[in-house]
């Protein structure tokens, strides 16, 4: 009953050390950019996607417009 309340939510997985790995295939060819606000410091946010192996990886970026670089913010994988 609270689950239809809700809707459905998916389970979050830890990323590992191998997980890693795939940042430059996710980078290179998501299957998204999300434009996601602000970070802390006022900076833009944003979010590649990419579903690799019925995960579906999700990566947030701090854009450093000054020195031309995204920075990792954030790195986690659902269920597809």
């Amino acid at each position: 009953m609270a689950m239809q309340a809700l809707g459905r939510r998916a389970a979050r997985w830890a990323v590992t050390a191998n997980n890693y790995g795939l940042l430059p295939r996710i980078l290179s060819a998501p299957d998204a950019i999300e434009r996601k606000g602000s970070s802390e410091v006022g900076r833009t946010v944003v979010r590649f996607i990419k579903s690799v192996g019925g995960r579906r990886y999700t990566a947030a970026f701090e854009v450093r417009t000054r020195r031309k670089m995204l920075a990792l913010q954030s790195f986690w994988m659902t269920d597809n």
